[in-house]
């Protein structure tokens, strides 16, 4: 029997290979099949059109970018399941994550199929020493909402991360939400801990499921460490905010790609689910090595490697050239042709020109299967994912690539 089908919101910060991370990481302990929503901040400057065709199925970066800030970041989840409710196939459950949690452990798909609403529901009162106490009772569109649904005006809070909700009952918050919130007014503050909790508190008013996540700002517990992530593993690690037999991830992982706890996470992610695979961007052959337009210029007899290597149709070469390196291109596009690039029956080369830092260099992590570099190079740390060969050992290749086509002819 399937799992739920999950929509999970996500207010992504500025490090693309940070985000696909992410993603991966969604996929291997929700399922395959989670539908996640991005939203871009406009200070990224990228256009979602353009980054949707690096994206793998059901992966969407909404349409709509606005600017973003530290707090009140209600709108943005609020503009996220906007898009999924009118856009997306339907879906059983919405997940409200952030952008530097990760969860580290299966079963929370079946904890969020068994409760209309998991989150902490704290009464709020104005007088609270909660920095959002005060505010949320000041909040004049907060209380038309709870004016609108008749009876008391109490508000609930808590943290929004790792957050679940039914389909049906989210999407009466939104609307409830949309009918009343006017982005820009009132006071700045973090709207998604008040508006989701009391909202379903009041819709949904037995008791809610506790969130997924971990998060040491709403207990007194200790920061996230490898030692915190094994607890909740093995079922070490208690705290007396949660119930720590709920929890299946954890908030405040470090927004770098070689963060200590990220890479620890990294690994669990792929003892439970697949590796993240992403569209090249580019036409290529179903193997594809990358390669860098700095260590062919260095050594041109890499080029010849290649050809000699593989013949036409059964591999690409994806040559990164930075857009820094871009005078050097007439004379990597000699030594190219020098190489015997074009040459009937030669391998197939792509040349890729991306910006460093870019949504498109990052894609290369995930959608490359080997690296070519000069003997005794190391691999960049974006691309230490994957592979490293040299021209001593370059014929090792052909073998990664017949075992490729053998996993798209019978995937597992």
């Amino acid at each position: 029997m399937s799992g739920p089908r999950i929509c999970v919101s996500v207010p992504v910060h500025e490090q693309p290979a940070v985000i696909f991370d992410q993603v991966e990481n969604l996929r291997s302990f929700l399922g395959p099949d989670t539908l996640v929503v991005l939203h871009l901040s406009r200070s990224m400057g990228v256009d979602p059109a353009e980054l949707a065709p690096l994206l793998p199925d059901g992966v969407h970066a909404n349409p709509r970018c606005h600017e973003t800030a530290w707090g009140d970041i209600a709108y943005l989840h609020c503009d996220n399941l906007r898009f999924a409710y009118d856009e997306l196939d339907p879906f059983d459950h919405v997940v409200l994550n952030a952008s530097n949690d990760l969860y580290v452990r299966r079963g929370a798909a079946d904890r969020i199929a068994g409760a209309q609403a998991g989150c902490l529901r704290g009464a709020v009162h104005p007088d609270d020493p909660w920095a959002q106490a005060a505010p949320a009772h000041r909040d004049a569109m907060l209380d038309a909402m709870l004016a609108d649904l008749g009876g008391d005006r109490s508000i609930f809070g808590g943290q929004v991360e790792g957050t679940f909700y039914a389909a049906g009952l989210f999407q009466e918050m939104l609307e409830r939400i949309e009918r009343r919130f006017r982005r820009g007014e009132g006071e700045h503050y973090m709207r998604e801990e008040v508006y989701f909790p009391t909202l379903a508190a009041h819709l949904s008013p037995g008791t809610p499921a506790k969130p997924l996540i971990y998060v040491d700002a709403f207990c007194q517990g200790p920061a996230v460490s490898p030692a915190v992530i094994f607890g909740l593993i093995d079922g070490t690690f208690a705290n007396g905010t949660y119930d720590t037999k709920a929890l299946y991830g954890v908030k405040r992982v470090e927004r770098r790609l070689h963060d200590p706890n990220r890479q620890v996470i990294r690994t669990l992610s792929r003892s439970c689910g697949s590796r993240l695979t992403l569209n090249p961007g580019f036409p290529a052959n179903d193997f594809v090595t990358l390669a860098l337009a700095s260590d062919v210029l260095t050594d041109p007899s890499l080029v010849r490697t290649w050809h000699a290597t593989f013949e036409a149709d059964e591999a690409t070469l994806a040559l990164l050239l930075y857009e820094r390196e871009a005078s050097e291109l007439p004379l990597l596009i000699d030594v190219l042709q020098d190489g015997g690039t074009g040459a009937p029956g030669a391998a197939d080369i792509a040349l890729v020109t991306v910006k460093a830092g870019s949504f498109e260099e990052a894609a290369l992590r995930w959608s490359t299967h080997a690296l070519l570099r000069l003997a005794d190079t190391p691999a960049p740390p974006l691309f230490d994912d994957v592979p490293l060969f040299g021209p001593a050992n370059a014929g090792e290749l052909v073998h990664l690539a017949a075992r490729r086509r053998e996993l798209i002819r019978t995937p597992a």
